[in-house]
């Protein structure tokens, strides 16, 4: 109890001799004399005891309790040692299993997202409906980009969802860009994104739309709202699937698929 209380070391010559000792079990049982006991510090705090005891007189010495300091000092440190690794290897599988339960809600909301946007969401069966669920099906296995065409309100970037969430790019991004609501003189730093210091203002770089939806689908709703000067870039998108920003003479890759309406 002295050792768990001081944090010292304690040893005792003649424990028979010793008020606080002579009247336990042990000492009168076993008739001992010399007993040593020192704590084990993890991180300055005590993780264990070594309790040495002896019937010999004065057995243990002040070099043995210095020895024994040494020692358990030495085991101390790798004890607080392996904590830490512990700690380091219990933080690793907490952070494993985050990782895991996040990418199964991301399935989950991905699938989620599949049935809401997907085929059946049309009711009818006349025979346009049907039409067009056979040319959605098709049309949404492959990865060419689709001009969606009719009237103001009759579900077209609904088509659009459709198209994304049924075919091969489902589990990336759906980007949509309503072209009327780009600022004029702004649209090609909205599409294609700018470099820094290329006009006044670009005081950092920006990523563009199509970088966004990379890998993904880039909705263009109301296209035919977009000035004419950006159609020779939209052409390139469209045929070498590249582009280059505003301030960048380089070109770069383009893996995105283009729904237009």
């Amino acid at each position: 109890a002295k050792v768990l209380e001081t944090g010292e070391p304690v040893r005792l010559e003649n424990a028979l001799n010793d008020p606080s000792y002579r009247a336990k079990e042990s000492v009168q049982d076993l008739r001992l004399t010399s007993i040593l006991c020192v704590p084990i510090l993890v991180n300055e705090k005590i993780a264990a005891l070594v309790h040495l005891e002896s019937d010999r007189r004065g057995h243990f010495k002040q070099q043995h309790v210095d020895l024994l300091l040494s020692l358990l000092e030495i085991a101390g440190s790798t004890l607080a040692a392996l904590q830490a690794t512990e700690g380091v290897i219990r933080e690793r599988d907490e952070l494993r299993q985050s990782k895991i339960r996040a990418q199964e809600e991301l399935e989950e909301s991905r699938a989620t997202l599949a049935r809401e946007w997907s085929f059946g969401r049309f009711v009818g069966r006349s025979n346009v409906v049907r039409d067009l669920e056979e040319s959605l099906h098709k049309t949404a296995e492959t990865d060419f980009p689709v001009l969606l065409t009719g009237e103001t309100g009759t579900g077209k970037s609904i088509l659009a969802r459709v198209l994304h969430h049924a075919g091969p790019r489902s589990k990336k991004a759906f980007v949509t860009v309503f072209c009327p609501s780009l600022e004029k003189g702004m649209v090609e730093t909205e599409l294609f994104g700018h470099k820094r210091g290329a006009f006044t203002g670009a005081v950092a770089d920006r990523v563009g739309k199509v970088q966004v939806a990379e890998k993904g689908t880039l909705f263009l709703d109301e296209i035919g709202e977009l000035p004419p000067e950006i159609q020779p870039k939209l052409l390139r998108l469209l045929q070498e699937k590249t582009f280059e920003r505003i301030g960048d003479p380089n070109e770069r890759p383009a893996d995105v698929r283009v729904i237009a309406a």
